[in-house]
């Protein structure tokens, strides 16, 4: 049990230190930024940790959610084992966003700093994006270990004191994270961005659901890879930031992996081939998945020093393997029309025009727009 409540401390504590970062961030493509990457994770934790506290009776799934949350909870949390592979969740976001990978069509946004790519919205296409939702799921996950510290009889002074130290340590970070993060978005085109590529359909899929799943915890991890924020709470709960990063790259290597192992395209091949030369060590991928099983909270297997080793080493080979062929697929050059087209559809959105509205008068909406600057 005690190592239980050691893994719900960690991961809770240190999504909680991420979303306070978040609270603190001013600008939008930042916070944005951050926010995705707290969405990701935090439905898989919550279920899990509701299912596991009702289990031992810290408290019941009636008391963490409110009425009709638990199946959207559950929906949100079968995200981990979602494939891009003959998704029809895939197939409805290219439809609904109007995707043409054939022609030259501004139908998606992309986020860039100094000519690098940083984020794209297909990932956020077609998805849960009620803000209340997820901020309930948010003030959940993040009241789970005062939920605890109640339990341990732990003195209110501490707990207070002990949240004012994630606040003074988590302000260091947000002008690094700003820094990062705070790109420009411009209207662009998914047949330009796969234009220097011969790209099967799945394998472009794939670039666009993942890329920023795999870049994100590359660049938060190296940004927060200083946090002098390791917990020991009552002399029997020690809590490190780097256990938490390594298990949040675990779960995203299962799931990106099993993409990889499900598509039988040349990209794809060639990716494994190259994984395969690069992790020599074939016990990675079973240290990994051990780890990545701690997110059921049930059965906690504490790795050795030697596998935290292999998958410190590894982990990033890997990702960074990923990172890269994904990046060299990809073809961003902001010009002058890509400015165009995303000043006019900005002005189209301030409008309050519909995506059907500006498809159906598009060339006289245009023209007023490029010749008077106005819809």
């Amino acid at each position: 049990m005690i190592n239980s409540f050691n893994e719900i401390f960690q991961d809770t504590i240190y999504f909680s230190f991420i979303l306070r970062i978040k609270r603190y961030v001013k600008n939008t493509e930042a916070k944005i930024y951050l926010t995705k990457f707290l969405k990701n994770i935090s439905a898989v934790y919550l279920y899990e940790l509701a299912c596991f506290l009702n289990k031992i009776g810290v408290c019941s799934k009636e008391s963490l959610f409110q009425p009709n949350m638990m199946p959207k909870v559950y929906a949100e949390r079968q995200w981990l084992k979602q494939t891009t592979l003959n998704s029809d969740k895939m197939k409805s976001k290219i439809q609904s966003m109007g995707i043409d990978f054939e022609q030259l069509v501004y139908d998606m946004n992309i986020v860039v700093k100094k000519s690098k790519l940083i984020d794209l919205n297909f990932d956020e296409y077609y998805e849960n994006n009620d803000i209340s939702f997820w901020n309930d799921i948010f003030l959940t996950v993040e009241k789970i270990p005062k939920i605890l510290f109640r339990t341990l009889k732990v003195d209110e002074k501490i707990i207070n004191q002990f949240y004012e130290m994630l606040d003074e340590e988590g302000l260091k970070y947000v002008n690094k994270i700003e820094n990062s993060f705070s790109g420009k978005r411009f209207s662009y085109s998914a047949h330009k961005l796969f234009s220097k590529t011969s790209l099967l359909l799945d394998d472009k899929v794939l670039i666009l659901y993942r890329y920023r799943l795999i870049s994100s915890i590359i660049k938060i991890g190296d940004i927060l890879k200083d946090v002098s924020l390791n917990v020991k709470l009552d002399n029997v709960f020690d809590i490190y930031l780097p256990n938490y990063i390594r298990k949040l790259k675990a779960i995203i290597i299962t799931i990106v992996g099993n993409d990889l192992i499900k598509s039988k395209t040349d990209f794809s091949k060639n990716i494994c081939l190259e994984l395969d030369i690069l992790i020599d060590n074939k016990d990675f991928y079973k240290i990994n998945r051990k780890l990545r099983n701690n997110c059921h909270y049930k059965d906690i297997s504490n790795l050795s020093v030697e596998e935290i080793n292999v998958l410190d080493f590894y982990q990033v080979k890997y990702l960074n393997c990923l990172n890269r062929w994904f990046k060299d697929s990809l073809f961003i050059d902001i010009n002058e029309e890509c400015i165009i087209m995303t000043n006019f559809l900005k002005a189209c959105r301030k409008k309050g025009l519909s995506k059907e509205e500006i498809d159906k008068n598009y060339a006289e909406l245009y023209y007023r727009f490029y010749f008077t600057g106005k819809i």
